[in-house]
């Protein structure tokens, strides 16, 4: 497997992480934009899913979301209150 395929590999494994606390709507679209290659917009749609549902992530699961959309989306673009949604490890 070469690192581009681990990338999308592993943003689709975050999106599986994440189905149980978010919308069908926001998992179906996230994984259409990866699998349609737009692994970051994937992503950012799962950003927008958390804040609007008021869920909360781990934090570590937060730092990964922005690994893997640092460099892709500009931070000016993603909900201002994402950081809000991070909560200590489980």
């Amino acid at each position: 497997m070469n690192g581009l395929e681990k990338y999308y590999d592993d943003c689709l494994a975050l999106v599986n992480e994440l189905a149980p606390r978010l919308p069908p709507k926001d998992i179906a679209l996230a994984e259409h934009l990866i699998q349609h290659g737009e692994p970051a917009e994937g992503i950012r749609v799962l950003a927008f899913g958390i804040t609007e549902n008021g869920v909360k992530i781990p934090s570590r699961t937060l730092d990964q979301m922005k690994s893997f959309m640092d460099g892709f989306i500009d931070p000016a673009h993603l909900p201002p209150d994402l950081d809000a949604c991070a909560i200590d490890d489980e």
